[in-house]
């Protein structure tokens, strides 16, 4: 029994440690997209904005 509990005890850290890798390769990609969509040309942002809201819009009539 103890090694079974010793196995889910590092089954469990195994799964925190992967859960925090991902946590922060999200923050990573979210920081990337956020820095390229800054750099764009403000009017090309606005464009864009209000299509992804016009598109947003459309989904949820349904």
């Amino acid at each position: 029994m103890t090694q079974r509990t010793h196995t889910l005890t590092d089954a469990g850290a195994e799964v925190l440690r992967l859960r925090d890798e991902l946590a922060a390769a999200y923050r990573s990609i979210l920081g990337l997209t956020y820095d390229a969509w800054m750099q764009l040309d403000p009017a090309i942002r606005q464009a864009a904005s209000r299509h992804l809201a016009a598109g947003l819009a459309d989904t949820t009539k349904d």
